[in-house]
């Protein structure tokens, strides 16, 4: 249970730096 919950966090994360990333470049692209 507790590696399962840890791998969740784990995806989170690395999915919130994709989101954030993503967002940058799209707001990159919008002001050039």
């Amino acid at each position: 249970m507790k590696a399962s919950l840890s791998l969740v966090g784990k995806l989170n994360i690395v999915v919130r730096k994709l989101l954030l990333d993503g967002m940058d470049q799209f707001n990159l692209m919008l002001t050039s």
